[in-house]
């Protein structure tokens, strides 16, 4: 989730308890963790404006997840998310991505491609 989180430059994750549930498919299953409330993600106060999506900051994540973190599963999970990235660049042209942002009401500058 830390590197999903990072991302999709989400800033609400950090210590809120409020965004993050446990749960099981079935009794017997293991548990396991989902986060909540993504408004606070891509861009939402205009700073992917200008190309500000290009710089990347680990996004805040819960002290006591972190410290359970596995790095090699993080870094399995960062590489998947840099291939799903380009492979949506690669796949997805301006203006359907720009008509995508516009119907969604994207937030500040939607449907303007730079």
């Amino acid at each position: 989730m830390w590197a999903f989180d990072t991302w999709l430059a989400q800033t609400d994750h950090g210590d809120d308890s409020n965004n993050v549930i446990v749960g099981r498919t079935r009794p017997s299953s293991k548990p396991a963790i989902v986060f909540l409330d993504f408004a606070n993600s891509m861009g939402f106060d205009g700073s992917w404006s200008g190309s500000g999506w290009r710089i990347v900051r680990p996004a805040p994540f819960p002290a006591l997840m972190r410290r359970h973190l596995d790095p090699k599963l993080l870094k399995d999970a960062i590489g998947k998310a840099r291939a799903a990235g380009r492979q949506i660049a690669q796949h997805a042209r301006a203006d359907e991505v720009a008509a995508l942002l516009r119907e969604s009401g994207g937030g500040p500058g939607a449907g303007r491609v730079t």
